[in-house]
């Protein structure tokens, strides 16, 4: 029979102790300036209460399915496009464009339901390609030379807001 030492015990009471311990760990998430969170629990869904910003405890000890926040960005974003179409004279147009967005704060809760976090990939984007494609080359083509654009820049924005 072979005895243990003293560096053998010890080893042996820290693996029992961080197997003990595995499930009594608890994880904070926090939500920054600027953005707003939702609170998803595997059990109850999605709070419809959007968590302000913050420092929350997600993961109570002893828990092995862990809720998780979905965190927003609630401030204005841009992102920068390039869009290859053609003129109304069937010309090729290379169209750098910008859009600026942000989520509505008090419909985050269907935002996060039917598309997630990712919707400038899922609804914004694909939109304002689409409305770029089919507006802009139907205007004059010397909007690119005038100094104010407002015209198809209106169009564009009241072609978005209708879909």
């Amino acid at each position: 029979m072979r005895s243990f030492t003293f560096s053998h015990w010890a080893v042996l009471a820290a693996s029992a102790f961080g197997l003990a311990s595995a499930g009594c760990y608890s994880t904070t998430h926090t939500v920054q300036p600027g953005h707003l969170g939702l609170f998803f629990d595997p059990k109850q869904g999605v709070q419809k209460e959007a968590l302000k910003p913050g420092t929350y405890s997600v993961c109570p000890p002893m828990t092995r399915i862990c809720p998780r926040i979905d965190d927003f960005d609630v401030t204005y974003s841009t992102k920068k496009e390039v869009i290859d179409t053609e003129s109304q004279e069937r010309l090729p147009l290379t169209l750098n464009l910008a859009v600026i967005y942000r989520p509505i704060r008090s419909e985050l809760y269907e935002l996060d339901t039917e598309i997630g976090p990712n919707f400038y990939d899922e609804v914004v984007g694909p939109e304002f390609r689409s409305t770029a494609r089919g507006v802009l080359p139907r205007n004059d083509r010397n909007w690119r030379c005038k100094v104010r654009a407002d015209v198809p820049a209106m169009r564009a924005s009241s072609a978005m807001v209708q879909r």
